[in-house]
Order: structure tokens, then C-alpha cells, then sequence
């Protein structure tokens, strides 16, 4: 099962973030192919990923992530169940790829009601118009997602507003939902960063300090 990670620009800390969730997955995670960036470039330093090249959408973040998926969807080569990762999540324990759950952190309405800012607060409220009794799925933590299934989101006009793809989807082809805090917001077998600041960075590189087989220069033998 490759990982598939939307990439947006990060040309000013040249792509830290990015840099140690790979170093999380190569270090904790078990159980997939191939790494796919999707977006319209990626760092220099990156080694062994395949790139798929996709522009971003002005003020369109959603429909943004919407068509990189659908992009990774509609790819030959990737494989049919793949996992949407994003490039500011770190695996901090040891995890096989068979043990994703469909996690999310409670109801649509319930979120529809927090202080939120207003373009992700809109994303929700039009996520809750399809799915009215829907749960939140959009917890920053990976998930598995089916090629054909995901083709099918088309029908909920991701182009004509925005909505939320993991609770799109999730909503719509059902699953065993699971309780996860955002990792945003709690740490636990994720964490995940709103914006990476030096205390976020000086922890992180001492809980991944060596280089990734998906950094160029590289050496198992280091």
C-alpha cells in the first residue's frame, strides 16, 4: 500500500516539515510500497519518492487536496488502497500499516460550532449540509483510502464548494470509526504541527536525529 502525501509550498524552511515526517515514517513505520509527493514541486534534498507534478488552486485549499488525491486516484502505478499522509505528521511510535483506523474526533455539527477560522469553518458547514448526522474525520493522522471509492466523491461538487476529503469520504463509504484527539492538540501515537516553531524543531530532530532513506546522501551505514 504506497503513501501519498500532499505537498504545498515550503520554500522558506525548506520543507522541515516534510523532512521529519519522513524520517517518522522510515523510522516507526511498517507495511507499505512506495512514497508519492503530490504538488507542483518538491525539495531538492528528496531521494527514492515519485513525484506527481499538480498545481495548487488560489484560495481553493480543499478543492486543492481534493484534486492531488483524485490525481493519485486516477495514477496507474499507485497502488489500489493507498494512505493519504499528511507532511506535518509524525508517527512517534512503532505502527504497521495494517493498524490505520478510520479515526475522527466527534461530529460535524459539534465542530461546526467551534472557533475556527472562516474558510475551514465554511469547508465544515458545507461537509455537514451532505452529512448531517456525519462524524469529524479530519483529524491530522493518517488513513486508508480506495482508488474507486474515491472517484466517487465527485458527485458531492468538491468543485463548486468547499468540503472536507476525509469526512467526505469517510461519510460516504462508511467504516469502524474510531476516537482520536487531534494530534494537533493532544500527542499520542501522532503529533502534528499548525506551524513548525524552534521548539517544535529541537524536539523533533532529537526524536528523529539521522537522515531518511528519503533524504539525498543517505548512508544505512552512518
Amino acid at each position: 500500500m504506497d503513501i501519498i502525501i500532499a505537498l504545498a509550498n515550503d520554500k522558506i524552511n525548506n520543507y522541515a516539515e516534510l523532512r521529519l515526517t519522513l524520517r517518522s515514517i522510515d523510522k516507526n513505520f511498517s507495511g507499505y510500497g512506495d512514497i508519492y509527493l503530490i504538488g507542483s514541486h518538491i525539495p531538492s534534498w528528496v531521494h527514492n519518492i515519485i513525484h506527481i507534478k499538480q498545481e495548487d488552486i488560489f484560495n481553493r485549499k480543499q478543492l486543492s487536496i481534493y484534486k492531488k488525491f483524485l490525481r493519485a486516484a486516477n495514477t496507474e502505478s499507485v497502488s489500489p488502497d493507498f494512505l493519504r499522509w499528511d507532511d506535518d505528521v509524525y508517527l512517534l511510535e512503532p505502527l504497521h500499516s495494517s493498524q490505520i483506523k478510520d479515526w475522527h474526533e466527534g461530529t460535524l455539527d459539534e465542530w461546526a460550532k467551534k472557533n475556527v477560522n472562516l474558510m475551514y469553518g465554511n469547508a465544515i458547514r458545507n461537509t455537514l449540509k451532505i452529512f448531517p448526522d456525519g462524524l469529524y474525520y479530519d483529524v491530522h493522522a493518517p488513513r486508508k483510502f480506495n482508488k474507486e471509492r474515491y472517484k466517487e466523491l465527485e458527485r458531492y461538487e468538491p468543485h463548486r464548494k468547499e468540503i472536507l476529503t476525509k469526512s467526505t469520504y469517510f461519510n460516504h463509504v462508511g467504516g469502524d470509526p474510531v476516537y482520536m484527539k487531534d494530534p494537533k492538540t493532544e500527542r499520542g501515537l501522532f503529533y502534528a504541527t499548525n506551524k513548525l516553531g524552534s521548539n517544535d524543531i529541537k524536539w523533533l530532530r532529537q526524536m528523529f536525529p539521522n537522515p531518511s532513506r528519503y533524504e539525498a546522501g543517505y548512508n544505512p551505514n552512518s
